[in-house]
């Protein structure tokens, strides 16, 4: 007897780490990013799909989070409208989509 195992699919979006409050799903959000690789995943993100990955940071008190200090469950959520600041600083408009976990970090 053959076994058919579901197909999974598997999407690579740019990952935004979050200092606090959260997105949930169906909900939308006023964000502002203002650290540079923070920044540049919103762009990147409202240039192609806009789409995103927004994880909470363990500490919010850290500057430079990495892979590891950032929660693996976070919420998928699709970039509406951006509006970048004097300061370089951005502000989004982000629909939460679904929840969502983080694989294959580097």
């Amino acid at each position: 007897m053959s076994q058919t195992l579901p197909k999974i699919n598997q999407y690579i979006y740019p990952v935004v780490a979050i200092r606090e409050g959260m997105v949930f799903p169906t909900t939308e959000n006023v964000l502002m990013f203002g650290r540079p690789t923070s920044v540049a995943a919103v762009k990147e993100a409202y240039a192609t799909d806009q789409k995103l990955i927004l994880l909470m940071q363990k500490d919010p008190t850290q500057d430079d989070p990495s892979a590891s200090d950032l929660h693996t469950t976070g919420i998928l959520g699709t970039i509406k409208k951006v509006m970048t600041g004097d300061k370089g600083e951005v502000t989004a408009i982000i629909v939460g989509e679904r929840n969502t976990s983080l694989q294959g970090a580097s």
